[in-house]
């Protein structure tokens, strides 16, 4: 039997987990709605530069490590959740959603997780119909930290 998760609504998600490669745009994994995947990162894995993501100049790399793709048929609310609670004290993550061709941000969560103490990054927005990319960046990380990923 495979792992599931409870949505905030009481629905219950099949887990997946992370494909590799998907360290650029071009190699993103596919992500069927409702979706939830376990993975993990690095500051260090190889990651894709994106100069959507220039505009935080606290990182010169401005790659995101973890790419994910979906596609919605109609307009749509869509809720991104990341979720890296018990990492350590120096963890930051951010998100990014781009529009299909990763080369306009449409949206971002950024906050200060090391600074703050809270490990989650939320994204809620309505959606038109189309192709999406997701870019999960690793602002901040002393190790190989662990995160859970969800598009509702």
């Amino acid at each position: 039997m495979g792992l599931t998760r409870t949505s905030l609504r009481g629905d219950t998600l099949a887990v997946d987990f992370e494909v590799e490669p998907n360290d650029s745009p071009g190699t993103a994994q596919v992500a069927s709605l409702p979706f939830v995947v376990q993975a993990d990162i690095d500051r260090n894995d190889l990651g894709t530069f994106n100069s959507a993501i220039f505009w935080n100049q606290d990182n010169s790399d401005q790659e995101a490590q973890d790419w994910y793709t979906f596609t919605l048929d109609s307009q749509t609310a869509v809720a991104i959740h990341l979720d890296f609670s018990g990492s350590p004290t120096l963890t930051d993550l951010d998100v990014y959603l781009f529009n299909s061709t990763a080369n306009t941000n449409i949206d971002y969560s950024v906050a200060d997780n090391a600074g703050t103490g809270v490990y989650t990054e939320t994204l809620s927005t309505t959606l038109d119909a189309g192709t999406y990319v997701l870019g999960v960046q690793a602002f901040i990380t002393t190790e190989r930290v662990t995160y859970s990923l969800s598009i509702q």
